[in-house]
């Protein structure tokens, strides 16, 4: 084992001890000094240079960053988090990667953690968002329930009458703004062109069989009970309207009845109006057969 000694003016020295190895190992040192707090570091073949120094597997160091890499979870030498001075970017093959705040109250901008597998997002000190335990996602909100029932995506407009809860713009003429489809099939959509807006539902024949003319509703209708009635929620007063627990027995078609007997019945009016056609051609029939007497 060799030992480099390098004397001090105050008496003492600094020994740099070689490995005890029958090998030459060789270093090539930089041809120019670092910056302060720089380190030394190897390429693998001897040749040595200074480098911002990496966080390793949540290791802490560096507080400020220019192009590094950054390693973390499970990696390969080659993956990790690297940064150019303006962008984060993963890079190669890592095994549980991820980015883990610690945070669990809102503080200025950025994420944290509002509950158990939860992740939060939050501006200017105050949650804007939130991805709750069952990957729903809420805008505006920290309740996925709407109505008393969950959803999928909630978004809360909190003042009323002051912008809107969802906007989708569409910048060509017949843009599907929305779509929807049962066990992958398209059943409806929402399209807009121009200055209009058209709420479709499916009625291609490729999607029917065993077409027939339809009966008269004449019955149907005149058992239908048109009724005017007051909303107990805000108290507006409707002129006309229908009572979905009347309008069953009549045209169950056009009533919604949820499994769960708590959540609200609803009618769907644009069920009715085929019926309304139906008998208007019906009367029309009837009157050109009297007209003609």
């Amino acid at each position: 084992m060799g030992t480099l000694t390098f004397q001090a003016a105050l008496g003492g020295s600094v020994n740099l001890l070689g490995p005890n190895t029958a090998s030459n190992i060789n270093f090539t040192l930089p041809s120019a000094d670092g910056t302060s707090g720089q380190p030394l570091q190897t390429n693998g073949s001897g040749t040595l240079s200074f480098a911002n120094l990496a966080i390793a597997n949540g290791g802490t160091g560096a507080t400020s960053f220019t192009a590094n890499q950054i390693h973390y979870g499970s990696f390969s030498q080659s993956a990790g988090l690297t940064f150019d001075g303006t962008n984060f970017a993963t890079t190669g093959t890592a095994t549980a990667a991820k980015l883990i705040p610690t945070g669990t109250s809102v503080t200025g901008n950025g994420m944290y953690l509002p509950a158990t597998n939860a992740l939060g997002f939050s501006t200017a000190g105050v949650e804007a968002m939130r991805i709750d335990s069952s990957g729903r996602l809420l805008v505006g909100s920290t309740s996925s329930s709407i109505g008393g029932v969950n959803v999928a995506l909630a978004l809360d407009a909190t003042t009323a009458n002051t912008g809107y809860g969802l906007g989708i713009n569409g910048n060509a003429s017949n843009t599907q703004v929305a779509r929807f489809a049962y066990a992958g099939t398209a059943v409806g959509s929402i399209v807009v062109s121009g200055s209009t807006t058209t709420y479709n539902v499916a009625s291609d024949q490729r999607l029917k069989e065993n077409i027939v003319d339809a009966p008269d509703f004449g019955s149907v209708i005149d058992a239908m009970q048109v009724r005017s009635f007051d909303w107990i929620t805000d108290q507006t007063h409707q002129r006309a309207g229908f009572v979905a627990q009347e309008i069953i027995n009549v045209a169950s078609e056009a009533v919604y009845q949820p499994i769960d007997p708590k959540e609200m019945m609803a009618v769907d009016y644009s069920k009715l109006v085929p019926m309304l056609v139906k008998e208007i051609q019906s009367l029309r029939k009837r009157l050109t057969t009297l007209e003609t007497k």
